[in-house]
């Protein structure tokens, strides 16, 4: 399986791969939850091996040729092929542990065409949740599906008298900076719901199904693996992304990268409002 096969047949491995390691984690998992460890601490727990480990057996047992790119090991050759599979095998350990059930799992395929592949040469891919393992997937100009059912456009919410932020930030000066945008918000729209529920790739899908309205990270701690395959399906249903300075967004996906941040929505609106807000406390 190397780099003749198309973006069709690479969304469908990702949901198959993706639901099958979902299906294994939740028979581990626990809402009692489990005392961290020291290693757990760092974010890297038991269950990230496991199911990074199985997603990786899987593609070559499956027969993917290519460069794959995953937390924990980095990056591993298995073929020469333009592929690249973009793994992040448990995004929200932290909950995971502490039997807080919002994580997921996500894979995500490049196709080099020039060069270092990038995020431009995304070609599919899926973010599994794992307690409700229907898949949420894309293939590039073929759409966004839930399950196997494609969606042509997210239905806007039933009531609109408030914005859900989704917020990441716990350092001082990402708090301040959602606290600027916030109250920007605030004065112009009203009521502001904020929420930080701690799996990155599930917040982002939720706001390109219109769920969440904007999502906001300026902690410098994201990394490519982390936005990979929600940013594809966010790409792929016209939602719009930029860092908090306002430049757009490309990364490497050739290895593991950092993401200094990340603001994004499905309206072009909010976004600018969001980044203005930033821009004019600079000023």
């Amino acid at each position: 399986m190397g780099a003749e096969i198309g973006s069709g047949k690479l969304r469908e491995l990702a949901v198959l791969i993706g639901v099958k390691t979902a299906t294994k984690l939740k028979n581990e998992y626990t809402l009692i939850g489990n005392e961290l460890s020291e290693v757990e601490k760092n974010e890297t727990i038991k269950a990230d091996l496991l199911a990074e480990n199985y997603i990786v057996n899987q593609l070559k047992e499956l027969g993917f040729k290519g460069k794959i790119v995953t937390e924990e090991t980095g990056v591993i050759e298995v073929g020469d092929s333009d592929l690249i599979a973009i793994i992040d095998p448990l995004d929200g350990s932290i909950n995971y542990s502490l039997g807080i059930p919002w994580f997921s799992i996500s894979i995500a395929f490049a196709q080099r065409s020039r060069g270092q592949a990038t995020l431009k040469d995304l070609v599919a891919g899926a973010v599994v949740p794992v307690l409700d393992p229907i898949p949420i997937s894309f293939s590039v100009d073929r759409g966004v599906y839930i399950g196997e059912t494609k969606i042509e456009s997210p239905p806007a919410r039933s009531f609109t008298d408030f914005i859900v932020v989704a917020f990441y930030g716990d350092e001082p000066e990402a708090m301040s900076i959602h606290s600027k945008i916030h109250a920007a918000l605030a004065k112009k729209y009203g009521k502001i719901k904020a929420r930080s529920l701690g799996s990155v790739a599930l917040d982002l899908v939720y706001l390109s199904l219109r769920k969440i309205d904007l999502f906001i990270d300026a902690r410098a701690k994201l990394r490519n693996i982390d936005l990979a395959a929600a940013l594809g399906i966010l790409r792929e249903l016209n939602g719009t992304f930029k860092d908090i300075d306002g430049m757009d967004i490309d990364f490497s996906l050739e290895d593991i990268q950092p993401v200094r941040s990340l603001v994004a929505s499905w309206s072009n609106t909010y976004l600018e409002d969001a980044l203005d807000a930033v821009g004019d406390n600079i000023e």
